[in-house]
């Protein structure tokens, strides 16, 4: 696993080498390095397991000297042999969410931790499902969170696949904001194999839809609803580009990923 410091000379780039804890007895299939991701002096590294392990996700600080150490692992409060936990990370700030979308006959889960201030280590707040949840759905197969809102995909729910919304409310509970729609989806779209968030902008990949793949953009209206606002498409994708596979947001860029793009 690898982490880039930003804390090296200009135009230099420094890569810390993070390996996984001694103190947990590691298979090639259980998967450290599944799924990251870093918000300030904080990375997740999910380690989703196998059909025969629970899975857990590995928590990293940086000190004052640039140095990541291991601080605490992190497992789903109801933690189960083939769970998928830790194939989906998200991170922002003291705010992290866990995917673990094989929980449950793949129906899937998602959770919620948030930094306990006296402790200083994340603690389980919430648990994420959907509303009619059925084996096979997913859902946790991708996790965003923004402030205090979290999207998860499950790209297998419904045939078309769906994405859910959730935010945390006055007293600090998770609620769910509902489904996002998209009118026009078709079976086999895989809608909600990725997404991303940010403020009030949601994106959704939907890696089949149309043939060549597209991400549908949402805007939250700021009264519980998401409104469907826009569907990209990559200018030259062509047919089983899988356009929307991965997608990133930050402020007004966003970065689509297109793995089998034949030509460029």
């Amino acid at each position: 696993m690898l982490l880039w410091s930003g804390m090296a000379p200009p135009g230099i780039a420094q890569v810390l080498s993070v390996d996984p804890a001694p103190s947990l007895e590691r298979a090639v299939q259980d998967g450290f390095g599944q799924a990251v991701a870093v918000s300030g002096d904080l990375a997740l590294v999910g380690e989703g397991g196998s059909l025969v392990t629970e899975g857990v996700v590995l928590v990293y600080r940086r000190d004052a000297a640039g140095a990541w150490t291991e601080v605490q692992q992190l497992t789903a409060p109801d933690a189960g042999r083939g769970d998928g936990f830790g194939q989906a990370v998200a991170l922002d700030g003291d705010v992290a969410v866990i995917g673990a979308p094989t929980r449950d006959d793949g129906a899937g889960k998602a959770y919620v931790f948030e930094v306990d201030a006296d402790s200083d280590q994340f603690v389980a707040v919430a648990t994420l499902q959907a509303e009619q949840a059925a084996p096979g759905d997913g859902f946790g197969s991708a996790v965003a969170v923004s402030g205090g809102a979290v999207l998860v995909g499950a790209p297998q729910a419904r045939g078309t696949g769906a994405a859910y919304a959730f935010r945390r409310t006055a007293d600090g509970s998770w609620t769910a904001e509902g489904r996002l729609h998209q009118n026009g989806l078709a079976d086999g779209d895989f809608f909600g194999w990725s997404v991303a968030l940010d403020g009030d902008w949601a994106f959704v990949g939907a890696q089949f839809r149309q043939g060549t793949g597209t991400v549908e953009v949402f805007r939250y209206d700021g009264q519980d609803t998401w409104i469907a606002d826009d569907t990209l498409v990559g200018s030259t994708a062509e047919d089983g580009a899988r356009f929307g596979f991965a997608v990133a947001l930050d402020g007004d860029v966003a970065v689509v990923g297109a793995p089998t793009q034949a030509s460029f």
